[in-house]
């Protein structure tokens, strides 16, 4: 008996068929990748980014140093850690470590206590869960006296005064903020979870 080939035949409703099926998965890529670039995009858009400033000047009769910071970002930052360091040892605010300074001076004589009736200083705190807005700007501390806010300002300048703020963004990104490089970029880095 002869065996009997069946001829396959493709028709043009074959081939729309296949194209169809191919531009599905075509669809469903371009639109996982639209996704994708909408997450980036709203990630960017909540990004935080902190930076500190100093405002500083005088003579020899008076002095003052402002010590800010700034949320340079586009996004709230949360603060969910803040170290402040002088000369390694921690400390928990800049009244600290400004009368830290102040007695070491003192002690090597470079100024009398009566010296310091009337000096001020106002400062501001970076708690857990805090948060700054985009464009915010804090006072870490202000210092009006012809010594104490020089001695304080020579020692951010020498980076004996470390600062450094751990952050979020509403997303959950973290960042770490060091006050002591010298180059931006190294100041803000994004913090692997």
């Amino acid at each position: 008996m002869a065996r009997s080939t069946r001829k396959l035949v493709v028709t043009l409703d074959t081939y729309l068929s296949i194209l169809a099926v191919i531009s599905s998965f075509c669809a469903i890529g371009i639109t996982f990748y639209q996704a994708y670039l909408q997450r980036t995009e709203h990630y960017a858009s909540v990004m935080p980014i902190m930076d500190s400033y100093l405002n500083n000047g005088g003579d020899d009769k008076s002095w003052h140093l402002a010590f800010v910071f700034v949320n340079n970002g586009v996004g709230p930052a949360i603060i969910e850690k803040t170290e402040l360091t002088y000369k390694g040892k921690p400390f928990h605010d800049m009244r600290e470590i400004t009368n830290a300074i102040v007695e070491e001076k003192l002690k090597r004589g470079q100024a009398k206590a009566s010296d310091f009736t009337g000096f001020v200083m106002t400062k501001s705190d970076f708690w857990p869960t805090r948060v700054i807005t985009a464009g915010q700007v804090v006072e870490l501390c202000s210092i009006d006296h012809k010594y104490a806010a020089r001695w304080v300002d020579e020692a951010i300048g020498r980076g004996e005064i470390r600062i450094k703020i751990g952050y979020k963004s509403i997303y959950g990104e973290q960042w770490r903020f060091d006050s002591t490089p010298r180059r931006i970029e190294l100041r803000n880095v994004k913090v692997d979870e």
